[in-house]
């Protein structure tokens, strides 16, 4: 975070709060329990809590499933392998 860009624009009471170990948005103390190393990332950018970043940018997203193990992809993939197999004898 840039302070003195901060300051420039306006920012000065949510940099108090930060200052006071406070989210700039709901003035909530900060507890550092973030779900993933992207909400702490954005922490060290913004200073907004866990509950304020989902709020603005959505929850966090599951970790990604792998293509086959998806039950639909999967059972559509298998099938088209098995008619494949049987197409050729």
């Amino acid at each position: 975070m840039n302070r003195e860009i901060m300051l420039a624009v306006g920012f000065s009471k949510e940099l108090a709060l930060i200052d006071e170990g406070k989210c700039p948005r709901c003035s909530s103390e900060i507890d550092h329990n973030f779900t993933d190393e992207l909400s702490q990332k954005e922490f060290k950018k913004s200073g907004m809590c866990q509950g304020c970043q989902d709020s603005f940018f959505g929850p966090p997203s599951p970790a990604p499933t792998s293509f086959i193990s998806n039950p639909t992809v999967g059972h559509v993939l298998a099938h088209a392998i098995e008619l494949k197999r049987n197409k050729k004898g």
